[in-house]
């Protein structure tokens, strides 16, 4: 899997266990645009106090803008539940500041008006492969934007595939 580095000026520094995956999606817009908002590089351009680890665009080339182990800002204000154990004998804890917590993944598009291709869903399955393997993320805290903040955000939208997601996940 190739990840392309992209410098940034969005992150706090702080290192915190990640235990979620969030996935979102951009909006539709230029590309090029998205990644500089995410990034905000050059620092010129208004700063957005939005950031996410990675980005994939709709070639399913991926970008890594934050490094794994530190926060970025695109969780909000969320909370989730944390699936903890064997499947027979796990627990749940409610859990807030996701920023904290999780690793952010945008794709490019937006997941209510059209469908993800299929290069993002080929790059989507095998980063969170990666990332659950890395991290020890238990497959159940992989989640969309809308499951921790349902009455403020709608992505990665109707359109996504959560089906393919965990069956590529399962391959």
């Amino acid at each position: 899997m190739e990840i392309v580095k992209v410098p940034s000026n969005h992150t706090t520094g702080k290192k915190n266990t990640k235990q979620f995956i969030v996935i979102h999606h951009t909006g539709l817009g230029d590309f090029n645009n998205i990644l500089k908002w995410l990034s905000n590089v050059p620092k010129s351009i208004k700063y957005s106090r939005v950031s996410a680890h990675y980005l994939i665009d709709v070639s399913g080339k991926i970008y890594q803008i934050i490094p794994d182990d530190e926060d970025s800002w695109h969780a909000g204000s969320s909370k989730g539940v944390v699936h903890v154990g064997s499947t027979k004998t796990y627990k749940t804890v409610e859990v807030s500041d996701l920023n904290n917590k999780s690793i952010g993944i945008e794709l490019h598009g937006d997941g209510n008006l059209i469908d993800y291709s299929d290069e993002q869903y080929a790059s989507l399955i095998e980063l969170c492969k990666s990332l659950r393997e890395k991290y020890n993320i238990d497959p159940r805290n992989i989640l969309g934007h809308e499951d921790i903040s349902p009455t403020r955000k709608r992505d990665p939208g109707s359109f996504f595939d959560w089906v393919r997601l965990f069956k590529g996940l399962y391959a």
